[in-house]
């Protein structure tokens, strides 16, 4: 198994674990709480061999689709991989609590 294939893998798992709804294929896959909600990151393997973080922009609510901008984050290590975990964890510990009416 590749470094970039345990990578993913450990992000898919703390993703899961705190919440998050996890689609996509393995090449390149998202992380979302709620289609709204702007908590939401793309994940790709480029071709460099390393995973590339982009960070959601717009949903087109119409057509269930998210927009994503440039890579915000490179993850080239397993320190890099750790660190982008703890994004996602204070991520949905910290977003707006809102009440839905």
């Amino acid at each position: 198994m590749s470094k970039v294939s345990n990578f993913k893998g450990l992000i898919k798992a703390v993703a899961k674990e705190c919440g998050y709804k996890i689609d996509g294929t393995n090449s390149s896959f998202g992380i979302y709480t709620k289609f709204e909600h702007p908590i939401s990151f793309q994940i790709k393997e480029n071709s460099e061999g390393y995973l590339q973080v982009h960070i959601f922009e717009d949903a087109q609510k119409k057509e269930k689709k998210h927009t994503y901008g440039k890579a915000r984050y490179s993850l080239r290590s397993a320190l890099d991989v750790v660190q982008f975990c703890n994004v996602l964890n204070s991520s949905i510990l910290l977003r707006a609590k809102r009440v839905e009416e």
